[in-house]
């Protein structure tokens, strides 16, 4: 198995960021919604990707909050693979608000929040 980069434009796709990786959208401490997403490298940075409802815990059509408790996510426990430990994994919370209460996401520059994906910086690199 190569485990050199796949270079698509400017970004760069490991051969371990190809798997999904688990992810919790919590809001308050509490569980609210599993997903997936994956990492991408682009200049130099990495980003996890996922679907804006999930960061945004909105539906995208109307807005209207996802969760039956109309709770919406404050962080994504994201499950990494840990590096030079094969099998082993671990989570990762990544806040989704700074302290303003401002969006630490950045959406799609075109679809914005019509079903496209978003990219959040992981701000707790992959061990």
């Amino acid at each position: 198995m190569t485990t050199s980069p796949i270079t698509s434009g400017l970004s760069q796709f490991t051969p371990g960021s190809c798997r999904s990786l688990a992810v919790v959208a919590r809001a308050n401490g509490n569980d609210i919604a599993n997903a997936t997403a994956f990492v991408v490298i682009h200049n130099r940075e990495h980003y996890l990707v996922t679907n804006w409802h999930i960061a945004a815990g909105r539906n995208p059509e109307t807005g209207a909050p996802m969760s039956k408790t109309a709770a919406v996510p404050d962080e994504l426990a994201v499950l990494h693979h840990v590096a030079d430990k094969p099998g082993h994994r671990e989570y990762k919370h990544q806040p989704l608000y700074d302290e303003h209460d401002d969006p630490l996401w950045l959406e799609h520059p075109v679809c914005q929040a019509r079903h496209q994906v978003d990219h959040n910086t992981l701000r707790n690199k992959c061990s």
